[in-house]
């Protein structure tokens, strides 16, 4: 690439420009190796010649900060929307109530995000997402991210950053699968753990029972529309999901899923109730319909924590993982949707710790 001049800076090329909205200033940054930015990132950054190491470290925190590639091209596409900023104490990379235009991982340092007055503030330190609640909320910043020492932080455009988990579905399911679980251990983490996972959005799909033989498809439509995790999907992809999800029957003290065990399948409760215990903790929760079985832990592949038992007759609905893939790369507002249901539970732990004073 040719150099643009004497200042030692290159152009930047077009569709980088476009995905970052980077804007040069009239004059010249200070000499330095990597981008400064100057006081609220809206204003503009300079992009200048990074050098070797700054390349390696930049390379370093998107593999340890996102690590969602499978492959070396995936991981030069997240290198191409990525941008690696230092920031200074006290600098405002966010503002509450601006639109949603990039999201940041904090490669290290400490971040503040504040919200209105009286609301805990979420203390994030050394490396951790900053912004991603709202970007799967897909709505503007709800509170303003402060940088309170110097920090490092890699930069992606929410907009390229979508679409490059919806271009790799499969990388979009991972993701869901990584978040499940860790929201799970986040969740048995919580002094609220119990009340958090006995919350239940309704109980109207007990009615479903009432069916002696198989459950209508639209009956099934309207109780996944109710799933928390899968309330943002359209009525064809619901349709689609009703169309494969198998119903299953169990009477009152059969166990529905072993603590320990992993499943080929996700369960949905749609009618009776069902109870969890953790097998080596004084931990139990009553799930109603209609929603996921064992929590957060349905969207992971792994091992469930937690040992599930019909406590009364239950009906549930089943769906095959391989299933639930194609569905998911037939329609991504089902990924969209179960992005949003993590950061809503995400949100209520993060205020949760805020309170008592830890980082999140």
């Amino acid at each position: 690439m040719a150099d643009s001049g004497g200042d030692g800076r290159r152009p930047i090329p077009a569709p980088l420009r476009t995905a970052l909205d980077i804007v040069a200033l009239p004059d010249p940054p200070p000499t330095s190796s990597r981008s400064i930015v100057p006081p609220g990132l809206e204003s503009g950054v300079y992009a200048v010649v990074p050098d070797a190491a700054d390349e390696v470290e930049r390379e370093l925190d998107v593999r340890a900060g996102l690590g969602l590639f499978t492959s070396e091209k995936q991981l030069h596409q997240l290198l191409a929307i990525a941008r690696q900023v230092d920031v200074k104490a006290g600098q405002v990379i966010a503002a509450r109530g601006s639109p949603m235009k990039s999201v940041f991982q904090l490669a290290d340092g400490e971040i503040e995000m504040r919200g209105n007055p009286g609301e805990p503030v979420w203390k994030i330190e050394n490396r951790g997402a900053v912004g991603f609640v709202d970007f799967m909320l897909g709505r503007p910043w709800s509170r303003t991210a402060v940088a309170v020492k110097p920090s490092r932080v890699l930069e992606l455009d929410a907009g390229a950053y979508r679409d490059y988990i919806e271009d790799n579905f499969e990388i979009g399911h991972q993701v869901i699968a990584q978040l499940g679980t860790r929201l799970m251990g986040d969740v048995l983490a919580s002094k609220d753990a119990a009340s958090i996972l006995g919350r239940s959005p309704s109980r109207d799909g007990e009615r479903a029972l009432d069916y002696e033989s198989e459950v209508p498809l639209v009956v099934r439509i309207m109780l996944l529309s109710r799933v928390p995790a899968f309330s943002g999907g359209t009525i064809q992809a619901l349709a689609n999901l009703a169309q494969v999800a198998r119903e299953v029957r169990y009477r009152a003290g059969e166990v529905i899923a072993e603590a320990g065990a992993s499943s080929p399948e996700l369960s949905v409760l749609v009618a009776g109730e069902v109870t969890l215990s953790h097998p080596t903790r004084d931990l139990t929760a009553t799930r109603h319909p209609v929603d996921l079985v064992t929590h957060a832990s349905e969207l992971s592949t792994g091992a469930r924590p937690l040992r599930a038992v019909a406590s009364a007759d239950s009906l549930v609905l089943q769906i095959d993982r391989e299933e639930l893939l194609d569905r998911v790369e037939e329609h991504f507002e089902l990924a969209m949707s179960m992005f949003a249901y993590i950061a809503t539970v995400t949100e209520e732990l993060n205020n949760a710790t805020a309170a008592s004073g830890e980082a999140i």
